[in-house]
């Protein structure tokens, strides 16, 4: 959370109702637990507050951020010196500021800044997934671990995310870089006052940062948009019925894919509103100091496959080995470094990893000479050849026939309890009449 916008909200005297009604009104995520905890120890950076009971009152708003202290140990094996990330990406980071025109601002989503730090690939998500649809054309084992590419790539960003959100902040503690983490507005500007607030960043292209009024805007639709979505899910039963409306949003952003759905369709629903081109989460950055690396550039290689490493093994406690290798090394730049370390760290088969991967890599080489060429620049799709077509066909004829099954066998168990239903109250008459008797 952005602690300078959340300051500009606050007002000294605020009473709010709980804990709740306080993220709603600053803009930010519902957290639970020792997350919850964290968060509002973070609030105390920005102003004092009083509890009673589940009031929360803001008795003072302090002039500027504070800087954040770190109460944690400093001794070996401590969590300060045990971080999963903390040196290798600062180090990374470090290197990518000292490398960029330090005289103007950046403006970057994740996604593309931690591609330009050469940890993941730009994947077109579409794309990604019409390969991998594909494939299943040709071989039976991606049926059971397509579907979980979105689950992949959802919590690969996630972690990435949080990950290069922290050493942003610790870096602009050091002072190496000053800027904002928060909504960015993007659109093709002109030569007229309208656009005079935007910054041109490439041939025309322009970004800025969103003010507090549009950033309430895109919060309120927000709010609308996963109270929609979880209506939906709780109407199909996927969500437990003790979980509140209330708690809509606090779930959905709770959960990796849920909440990467929420934004998609935000930002396809604000932007018009904005009267802006593009809509995303982002950096906006400048570089402060030509900070020298500590580490030469072989050395980089190892901290970024350290990085990818890491978070591999955060993919593969939640979802399996399997799944893990067959999509989660697709996402990360996963180079020779990074592929031996994953190895060492698990004692991979190299014998069985490359026998699995190069019987995949040869059937996805076919698959992407018939798929459309994507269009890198825009991201977007091209026109698709008749071989995909004929692939696409062959999916939806396939998925028709699996509902027409299933809806069969539905047919054949209703059947199957009306009979049985039938039977039990012909059993029941039968006993009631020999009782009687």
């Amino acid at each position: 959370m952005d602690l300078e916008v959340i300051r500009m909200k606050l007002k000294k005297g605020t009473v709010y109702d709980n804990y709740i009604a306080l993220c709603k009104d600053l803009g930010i995520v519902c957290k639970t637990g020792k997350s919850k905890q964290l968060q509002m120890e973070e609030l105390k950076r920005v102003c004092n507050y009083e509890k009673i009971g589940h009031k929360i009152h803001i008795t003072e708003v302090k002039a500027s951020v504070e800087p954040k202290v770190d109460k944690r140990g400093k001794s070996d094996g401590s969590r300060n010196n045990n971080s999963k990330y903390a040196f290798e990406l600062d180090e990374v980071f470090k290197d990518y500021l000292s490398n960029i025109d330090s005289h103007k601002k950046h403006f970057k989503s994740k996604r593309v800044l931690l591609k330009e730090l050469n940890i993941i690939n730009l994947v077109n998500y579409e794309w990604e997934i019409n390969r991998h649809k594909a494939a299943l054309v040709h071989n039976k084992l991606f049926e059971t671990v397509s579907s979980f590419y979105p689950l992949i790539e959802a919590k690969t960003m996630k972690i990435l995310g949080d990950t290069i959100n922290s050493s942003f902040d610790r870096l602009k503690n050091l002072g190496a870089v000053e800027g904002y983490l928060g909504y960015v507005l993007s659109k093709r500007i002109a030569d007229d006052e309208d656009e005079k607030n935007y910054t041109e960043v490439n041939d025309g292209i322009g970004c800025r940062v969103a003010t507090l009024e549009e950033e309430e805007l895109i919060n309120k639709h927000r709010s609308a948009i996963a109270k929609e979505d979880f209506s939906l899910l709780k109407a199909k039963g996927a969500i437990p019925a003790n979980i509140n409306t209330e708690h809509a949003e606090q779930y959905v952003m709770s959960r990796d894919v849920l909440r990467k759905n929420l934004y998609s369709k935000l930002y396809r629903k604000v932007p018009c509103e904005l009267s802006c081109d593009k809509v995303f989460q982002g950096y906006m950055f400048r570089s402060l100091t030509d900070m020298p690396v500590e580490s030469a550039d072989n050395s980089l290689v190892e901290l970024k496959a350290k990085v990818r490493a890491t978070v591999y093994n955060g993919v593969r406690e939640k979802y399996g080995k399997d799944i893990a290798l067959s999509f989660c090394l697709d996402i990360l730049m996963a180079d020779e470094v990074t592929i031996e370390l994953v190895k060492k760290n698990h004692e991979v088969d190299e014998e069985n990893y490359l026998a699995k991967f190069g019987a995949r890599d040869e059937i996805l080489d076919e698959i992407d000479a018939l798929l459309p060429t994507p269009n890198r620049k825009n991201k977007s799709i091209g026109v698709a050849s008749e071989e995909y077509m004929e692939y696409k066909r062959e999916l939806q004829e396939a998925e028709a026939a699996r509902l027409k099954a299933e809806m069969k066998a539905q047919e054949e168990m209703q059947r199957n309890l009306e009979i049985l239903s039938k039977k039990m109250e012909e059993y029941k008459q039968k006993r009631q009449k020999n009782a009687a008797v």
